[in-house]
This record gives C-alpha cells, structure tokens and sequence, in this order.
C-alpha cells in the first residue's frame, strides 16, 4: 500500500521510499562489496533539518542536516528507516 519513490541509484546502492499519509519509509540497499558513505536527499519525503529518524532494524539514528541523511552503508548491508 502506498506510494512509491525512487530516490537515488549510484554505485551499486539504491535508496527509494514508501509513503503512506504522513507514513514514510526509507529503504537504502547496499549492493555492492564495498562500504558506501551517502547523503541521501530528504525533500520528496519532507523530512526537515532537524528531524531524527531512526533505522527500524537496529535503532541507530540518523539527523537530517542540510536536506540529506548522511549514512556509512557498509557492504552488502541495508537500513530501513522511519
């Protein structure tokens, strides 16, 4: 259910969202054998400067600053975050 949205594809990573009212889910896949440091842009999912958003799988942080997440991807690893 929802909407998707692509949000970025480089290197071997890709990044997209489900949407849902207010509901917003970012996906971030790593797949490629190398550690991957990204700043994923938050506008589509309006995510402000500020906000903290947490991965739902291990609960690390993350703060977007400057409209993006900055996020270490390590190498064949993902993060859900909401």
């Amino acid at each position: 259910r929802g909407d998707y949205i692509r949000i970025m594809t480089v290197d071997g990573v890709y990044a997209f969202a489900r949407t849902l009212g207010e509901q917003n889910i970012l996906v971030v896949l790593n797949a490629s054998g190398q550690d991957r440091y990204l700043d994923v842009p938050c506008a589509l999912l309006h995510w402000g400067d500020g906000r903290v958003v947490q991965s739902l799988l291990d609960g690390q942080k993350f703060t977007v600053t400057g409209g993006n997440l900055s996020i270490n991807l390590p190498a064949w690893n993902s993060f859900w975050i909401a």
